[in-house]
């Protein structure tokens, strides 16, 4: 046992999940996934149950056994399981020290799986945005950001399904803080200039909104002064919040992949310039984000 009373030095002296998930995390490489489960099968005092799915779709804990350990007992052939939405979304809390490695190991988690989990908006206790900052500056921690863009790395996923994954759901209509970690794994997998060229359409998309001008001010989702807002009114500042969020995280996105040239060649082309109703919304975002008004 280590100086440090609680932390193990080994995978035999993790007494419980708390521990195991520890030691996992901070020794990639010395433990195997067989190990692992065998590990778990005797904390737990033999494989889980079918009703431990329900627990870990709504909230994950280091205390608990997880996903990772379903997912385990699902590759034994100790347990069968539906895969619908809920078992999605509890896959957004695999634990982080097991997602690379069974991401290697589960052909059938890298090829169907992750891609229907990222597809899922999740609940308030259970997202990719409140469980995962792994894509966030200054964090090396493991998590599904890195994991998705080092299976990417090492050829396990395609990289371009993985880009326009990501570019789908930020399209999607979520809200700003669950669509943060789309952008914030986009930016981590630092799309190239060709990859960039190659969804100009898709990415024009983005960059463009969808709500016109409203009596609302343009700086917040606070009604300017006079009467209470209408439902209506409402509706549209949220909505137009929303494209802004998504429009001003893609923008971080793309300065990693954009050189001086790239951005010229994409102001003096930018098939988006051509739609002059768009013209005054360009002028607006320019002076919210400091930009050079295209004109």
């Amino acid at each position: 046992m280590s100086t440090i009373r609680w932390l193990p030095d080994t995978l035999d002296e993790c007494m419980d999940f708390w521990r195991l998930h520890l030691w996992v995390r901070q020794h990639p490489d010395q433990w195997t996934l067989d190990q692992v489960y065998a590990r778990m099968l005797e904390i737990n005092d033999g494989p889980p149950m079918d009703d431990d799915l329900t627990v870990s779709a709504r909230l994950s804990d280091p205390w608990m056994d997880g996903i990772g350990f379903l997912r385990l007992a699902e590759l034994h052939g100790d347990l069968a399981l539906e895969h619908d939405e809920h078992y999605l979304t509890a896959l957004i809390g695999l634990e982080p020290g097991l997602q690379l490695p069974l991401m290697r190991a589960d052909q059938q988690l890298r090829e169907a799986l992750v891609w229907e989990m990222l597809r899922q908006e999740g609940t308030n206790a259970m997202s990719l945005s409140s469980s995962d900052r792994s894509a966030s500056v200054g964090v090396k921690s493991p998590g599904w950001s890195r994991t998705l863009v080092s299976s990417a790395d090492e050829g396990l996923i395609d990289r371009d399904r993985l880009i326009d994954a990501l570019l789908e759901m930020l399209a999607a209509d979520l809200p700003t803080a669950r669509v943060g970690w789309y952008s914030r794994t986009l930016r981590l997998a630092s799309m190239t200039v060709d990859e960039a060229v190659s969804r100009q359409g898709v990415l024009c998309a983005l960059m463009s909104s969808p709500v016109g001008p409203s009596p609302w001010r343009s700086d917040s989702c606070v009604p300017s002064p006079g009467p209470v807002a209408s439902t209506w009114n409402f509706s549209r500042a949220a909505a137009r919040e929303r494209s802004w969020g998504r429009r001003r995280m893609l923008c971080e996105c793309l300065g990693s992949c954009v050189t001086a040239s790239a951005r010229w060649r994409a102001r003096t082309s930018n098939p988006c310039s051509a739609s002059p109703s768009s013209s005054r919304t360009r002028r607006c975002n320019a002076r919210r984000w400091g930009w050079r008004a295209t004109t």
